[in-house]
């Protein structure tokens, strides 16, 4: 946590890396593979030390969650940048979300530190994989 409030930290590309380290770093000792990709990320790019710690927060729950109930053995990290929007993309190849308790305090969590960054969350099944 000392890294997310370093404001020295303050770019994307800080943010990508220290993300990617943390991801493979988390996944190291399961069974779940890990694939990265990043598409027209400027790294000189500011983002505000609010900003890097609330979506590094949703970047560990979304980890956790693939852990913990997805059953998957594969996830995509992806970083993209789109002139001035920025998007990370979590998804695997798990079982889903149950519809009957798909919202716990994980992602709503997730959702409400995304609005305060005036972002936004959303959680997707594409190609049979489930996507924050």
């Amino acid at each position: 946590m000392l890294w997310s409030l370093n404001s020295g930290n303050d770019t994307l590309g800080n943010f990508v890396d220290y993300s990617k380290m943390y991801a493979q770093n988390f996944l190291k000792k399961t069974e779940i593979q890990l694939n990265i990709e990043e598409e027209n990320v400027v790294s000189e790019t500011i983002i505000t030390t609010d900003q890097r710690r609330n979506l590094f927060l949703c970047l560990k729950e979304a980890l956790n969650n693939a852990y913990k109930h997805s059953q998957s053995n594969q996830l995509k990290l992806s970083f993209i940048q789109k002139e001035k929007e920025f998007v990370m993309k979590i998804s695997d190849n798990g079982i889903g979300i149950n519809n009957k308790n798909s919202e716990g305090n994980g992602l709503r969590n997730m959702k409400r530190r995304m609005q305060e960054q005036n972002g936004h969350c959303e959680v997707t099944t594409e190609n049979g994989h489930i996507c924050f």
